[in-house]
């Protein structure tokens, strides 16, 4: 059994004008069993001094906080796109043990630390190695009229593609379901990369698989894309108390709000970007060097990168963690 208490964890985050940004990192320290073995890496695009202000005060309150930041301007397309954000983020990694992905505006239960880590080793044992992630869409939470956190909706949200429909026009589309309701098995091979909460070992701290050029719809699909390639298990952790809840818009309240990345752009703007996703998203999958990690994937997931969703069942689940090329 690994011994968590002298295991380090580098917590890995995109952030663009969230209010809860503060939260999430305050909640990470004050929970964590072993929290000076906690490191942030955060990149924040921002056209609020007082998001900045916020980050600077609980980066000089715990220490072991690192930060870049980009200042946003209305219909600036250049400095919007969560693929850049991850990589900024991404650049304080310093060879901890452990890489925890998640978004700006999550929530991490009492002994997350040592609770992921022991999560990560049980699927170590599951799988037969430790070249995996274990990825899950955090259950949703939102906040009581104390303040007090509550937890919301589906307590396991597994991810599954939708049938010929894409976000965008290209990028396969993908919904979630309650696997619990669905299946008895602990762990499950995850159909993709959920990146709001990816959790990984040195084999995927070094190398991340981020696209950079990825807006938002195609971020998770080319993140799987690269991961997958190389090798990496996709693990969904089928139980119901994973350490990680991620707020979701419909449970904002007053003090605990978050953008989306149109909200900095009016419509012919909204356009363009949209118009960069496709372009982008289409030119990796393009890519001559990215062919062989996609079809790869597409004879694992059961999905084409340029077509869709292909066969007709409403929660495909892989049969196995991995498949042969």
């Amino acid at each position: 059994m690994t011994d968590s208490s002298q295991k380090t964890i580098f917590v890995s985050m995109a952030a663009m004008d969230d209010e809860e940004l503060y939260h999430t990192i305050r909640n990470a320290f004050e929970n964590a069993k072993n929290p000076e073995n906690i490191f942030f890496g955060i990149h924040l695009t921002c056209k609020s001094s007082k998001t900045k202000k916020d980050l600077q005060k609980v980066s000089k309150k715990y220490q072991r906080v690192q930060y870049s930041v980009d200042h946003q301007k209305k219909n600036e397309i250049k400095t919007l796109g969560v693929g850049r954000g991850r990589s900024k983020a991404h650049a304080f990694y310093n060879n901890q043990d452990y890489l925890l992905q998640i978004d700006c505006h999550s929530y991490l239960d009492k002994f997350w630390d040592s609770r992921l880590i022991e999560i990560f080793e049980e699927a170590v044992k599951e799988v037969g190695d430790d070249l995996l992630v274990v990825t899950a869409i955090p259950r949703a939470y939102g906040y009581e009229k104390d303040g007090s956190i509550k937890k919301q909706g589906s307590k396991t949200r597994c991810s599954y593609f939708k049938t010929e429909s894409f976000f965008s026009k290209v990028v396969p589309q993908w919904g979630e379901f309650d696997s619990s309701d669905t299946f008895e098995e602990r762990f499950l091979p995850s159909v993709k990369v959920n990146s709001a909460c990816v959790f990984g070992n040195k084999k995927f701290a070094n190398n991340p698989g981020i696209n950079p050029e990825a807006i938002f719809y195609d971020e998770e699909i080319t993140q799987t894309y690269n991961l997958f390639g190389r090798g990496l298990a996709l693990v969904f952790p089928n139980f119901e108390d994973f350490p990680v809840s991620h707020l979701d818009g419909e449970y904002m309240t007053k003090g605990h709000e978050r953008p989306f990345f149109l909200d900095y752009l009016d419509r012919d703007s909204t356009e363009a970007i949209h118009d960069k996703l496709v372009f982008n998203y289409l030119k990796f999958a393009n890519d001559p060097k990215n062919q062989e990690a996609i079809n790869l994937y597409r004879k694992y997931s059961k999905v084409d990168a340029k077509k869709g969703y292909f066969l007709q069942q409403q929660f495909f689940i892989p049969k196995s963690y991995r498949v042969q090329p």
